[in-house]
């Protein structure tokens, strides 16, 4: 736990120090999932969760504790994003690790400060997100 923790540490401090010459627009923290198909291999929907995303580009990377309580590292892009008067609605993908399969894919929607996720016929998960400028 403890490593989880400074490598948190160390990402945050990283992002204040270092954010000179990228100007990321937001910083997620947290998700809650619910999983459609139990199994035993799932122990976890409560996960410590930290995303660095650059809404310019679309690209995020950043580690969440998976919900077979594996570590996981990740580097993802939004690759559709429409914006509406209701909220931001997306899809995303990137590859983890961490997981059986490293490539995963997304469709999303944020309203606020929330940031909601849905793996069709697998999870629907929700976090919490930050702006970090403008």
């Amino acid at each position: 736990m403890r490593n989880i923790v400074f490598i948190i540490g160390v990402f945050i401090i990283s992002l204040v120090l270092f954010n000179s010459g990228v100007k990321a627009d937001s910083l997620y923290v947290g998700q809650w999932s619910h999983h459609f198909k139990k199994t035993d291999e799932i122990t976890r929907e409560k996960h410590p969760l930290v995303l660095y995303n650059h809404d310019k580009s679309g690209a995020m990377f950043g580690y969440w504790r998976n919900s077979f309580d594996r570590d996981t590292f990740a580097v993802a892009r939004s690759f559709v994003k429409v914006d509406t008067a209701y909220g931001m609605f997306g899809v995303r993908g990137g590859l983890a690790t961490g997981y059986d399969i490293p490539v995963f894919g997304a469709l999303y929607y944020e309203v606020g400060w929330l940031s909601f996720n849905l793996v069709p016929s697998e999870v629907i998960s929700v976090g919490l997100k930050f702006p970090l400028s403008g």
